[in-house]
């Protein structure tokens, strides 16, 4: 498996250019996600640039709560996640918990805001009871 390290060594000429190599060059030419980058990686239908700034903002993302574990986001963004589908188990879990409500007996409910998720005036979500959601 060729990758950038590689391609840069084959111009200097310290590596022969090989097949794989070419691939991923012409991969890169072509606005294409390298399909070795896809096999470990995020299912995505995006261009490759799209697909280095959707990557980029998901570590932004992931860095923020590794900062600050106990601290929530403001707004959380689902497409940034891996499998958006165990956060939303995650939200039933801890209202479960701090309500003493059946986990089976919940269901998410979702509300629509006609406000971008920039806007500063979002009212604040109560510890436990839910959380702002963009990317559906």
């Amino acid at each position: 498996m060729a990758d950038l390290g590689d391609i840069e060594l084959a111009f200097r000429g310290e590596l022969t250019l090989s097949e794989s190599m070419e691939a991923l060059m012409n991969d890169i030419f072509f606005n294409r996600v390298n399909k070795n980058w896809t096999k470990l990686s995020f299912l995505s239908e995006r261009g490759l640039s799209a697909w280095l700034d959707n990557l980029k903002q998901r570590l932004d993302q992931l860095n923020a709560w590794k900062d600050e574990p106990t601290k929530m986001p403001t707004v959380v963004f689902l497409n940034r996640l891996y499998n958006p589908n165990s956060f939303l188990t995650a939200i039933k879990q801890v209202y479960s918990r701090a309500e003493d409500y059946e986990l089976n007996k919940l269901y998410i409910q979702t509300d629509i805001l006609k406000k971008w998720y920039w806007e500063a005036d979002l009212p604040p979500v109560r510890e436990g009871k839910g959380a702002y959601c963009f990317g559906f």
